[in-house]
């Protein structure tokens, strides 16, 4: 007795487009089809079976137990009787009666096919995509339960073909990725040089303004300048770190051992220079058993803007109050940043993450509705959550989940 599955259109056109979309041509990954085959051969006590797909020229035996050919010519294929009609199953009890097969090479010479059963193979669209045939080289009957079985087992092969199939459409998203990737590193290598250029005349200027007017400048204008020099200086350094951030992104390069510590002097430096009439209490709560391990852009990114939104909506507060906490578990990051602020109305919440909302006017408060966006963005990146809470004229509450690396 002979089972297999073989794969036979009557458009010879579509079978072979609609294999190759299911890539299961000439795959080396025989094995997932192995069960069926071995199911097969064991309900109906074949010391034969296999699988059979058909490419242009040949039927090939990707799965193949206990036939030493591997494969034959189109021609001497059984399951184009099946796949041409619409029953669930078409038996041949004798092939010497039948004279459709009769002198089929495969009857008239080994191995002498007397008893044919088939089942059609079908994808969710109700596409014929072969058939699931056993073989006797005796004429026979098999009994209800074996074919019923043989149904049950052409529907799990269907599921094997659309597995390949979404396989293969994954790995072309992913090469598309990686193709992405690369074009966002060249991007990047690209930008950071360009910017990098006017930053370095910003502080060749700075520099000669100095020498050229220390003597004049009073203790104030040499604050100014230092103030300028810094934040060139940590421009600079955050380009790089940006560039460096995405040329890794998506692997473990990105996650680096660095302390929080002095992320928040560095941000807390910039918000005092871009709002240095501010009056808004600081406080920062910061529990971690050692060096935070993040990617630092993102972690930078994401603290810069919520702590920026927060000074911002708290300023015109008679009494503006910023808090930071941050906190960890074996598994989670935590970081909650709240303010008594202006608040945010509860129908604006799902809206604020979208880029270039603004919920205020221009003249009101500065911005151009991308900061949240930013942040959204790259907490998804990293697998993590926002909250954000919020109460009209009492302040707003932003909670934010980071999972640590391998969580």
């Amino acid at each position: 007795m002979y089972a297999y599955i073989e794969n036979v259109f009557m458009n010879e056109e579509l079978q072979i487009k609609d294999l190759k979309a299911l890539n299961v041509l000439d795959v080396n990954n025989p094995e997932m089809f192995d069960e069926i085959t071995q199911l097969a051969s064991m309900i109906c006590e074949a010391p034969i079976s296999l699988v059979s797909l058909l490419d242009e020229q040949r039927k090939y035996f990707e799965s193949n137990f206990g036939l030493t050919i591997q494969h034959t010519s189109i021609d001497k294929s059984f399951s184009k009787t099946t796949t041409e009609q619409d029953d669930s199953l078409v038996e041949i009890i004798d092939t010497h009666k039948c004279d459709y097969h009769k002198n089929n090479p495969l009857v008239v010479g080994p191995p002498h096919i007397r008893y044919y059963l088939g089942t059609p193979i079908k994808d969710k669209d109700g596409t014929t995509l072969g058939a699931l045939c056993v073989m006797d080289t005796k004429p026979r009957f098999l009994n209800s339960n074996q074919k019923e079985c043989l149904v049950l087992l052409s529907k799990q092969t269907a599921r094997l073909f659309d597995i390949g199939k979404q396989s293969l459409e994954l790995k072309i998203l992913n090469d598309r990725l990686v193709k992405l990737s690369e074009r966002l590193s060249q991007f990047s290598g690209i930008a950071v040089h360009d910017f990098k250029e006017p930053l370095r005349m910003v502080k060749s200027f700075i520099e000669l303004l100095n020498k050229k007017n220390l003597s004049r400048w009073d203790e104030r204008d040499l604050q100014y300048m230092n103030f300028i020099t810094d934040g060139a200086m940590r421009l600079e350094n955050y380009i790089i770190g940006l560039l460096n951030y995405t040329s890794s992104l998506g692997s473990r390069e990105c996650y680096i051992s660095f302390d929080f510590h002095v992320i928040i002097n560095e941000i807390i430096s910039e918000i005092n220079a871009r709002f240095p009439n501010s009056n808004t209490s600081f406080a920062a709560q910061i529990d971690l058993k050692s060096n935070m391990k993040l990617p630092q852009v993102a972690v930078h990114s994401i603290c810069k803007n919520l702590l920026e939104n927060a000074f911002k909506f708290s300023a015109k507060k008679s009494n503006p109050k910023v808090n930071l906490v941050v906190e960890e578990s074996a598994d989670n990051y935590f970081f909650s940043i709240i303010d008594n602020g202006i608040g945010i109305t509860n129908d604006k919440l799902s809206e604020i993450v979208r880029p270039f909302i603004r919920l205020n006017s221009r003249t009101e408060f500065e911005g151009i509705g991308l900061g949240l966006s930013i942040v959204d963005s790259q907490i998804q990146f990293l697998n993590g959550q926002l909250h954000i809470k919020s109460t009209v004229l009492k302040g707003t509450k932003v909670e934010v989940v980071i999972p640590k690396l391998d969580k």
